[in-house]
């Protein structure tokens, strides 16, 4: 997953200083062609693995790639079919799960979604005001923990599962649950993709 990600953004800078290159005129069509190919593609991967939890390495990569293509499609003229493309790709990666797109990332995906709309002609209305909406916390139970950290959480109301959250392996977190799943509940609280409270019972 990090290396697709990390190809996305290689491929992204590649493409930008194509067109930055004296001769790039001449080229524009076949290289804007790319562009779309690639935002095209970078869309359906993200849609093809909304259940896989990325790494916060991946979405930063992931983030930075649409970075070059937004500042290409602000410069308007020539480029703004490269700013209705990148428009797009940016709608689809604010309506990702926060497993793979965090709140961190979709703040940013939010601050260009505004600015682009207002080059591709959007309704204004459709601006998005103030920040990411607020995520609210959830209370899980922990089942149990692996030798690599993810946890196995259920919430007792709705037998609802989750197994996408973990804790650094052999940390102060990972030693603490793994003692007190001996005798004890554990609770973890978590809002969005990050883990807010951990929680001993008797502790």
């Amino acid at each position: 997953m990090d290396s697709r990600c990390t190809k996305f953004w290689e491929d992204g800078q590649a493409l930008v200083a194509a067109v930055s290159v004296p001769d790039a005129a001449a080229k524009m069509d076949t290289t804007q062609g790319k562009i779309f190919k690639e935002l095209r593609t970078m869309s359906r991967f993200l849609q093809r693995n909304q259940s896989q939890r990325f790494s916060d390495a991946a979405q930063q990569k992931l983030v930075d790639c649409v970075g070059h293509y937004v500042g290409l499609g602000k410069q308007g003229g020539a480029m703004l079919p490269v700013a209705e493309a990148t428009f797009q790709t940016v709608k689809d990666g604010l309506a990702m799960p926060f497993n793979v797109m965090g709140s961190k990332q979709k703040k940013r995906l939010l601050k260009w979604y505004n600015e682009l709309i207002a080059i591709v002609g959007g309704d204004p209305d459709a601006a998005i005001a103030g920040e990411v909406e607020v995520v609210p916390s959830i209370e899980w139970s922990v089942m149990d923990i692996d030798e690599d950290g993810f946890l196995s959480l259920m919430q007792v109301e709705t037998a609802e599962t989750n197994e996408s959250f973990q804790v650094k392996k052999n940390s102060a977190e990972y030693k603490r649950i793994k003692k007190a799943l001996e005798d004890r509940e554990v609770i973890v609280v978590t809002s969005g993709d990050d883990i807010e409270e951990i929680r001993v019972q008797d502790e």
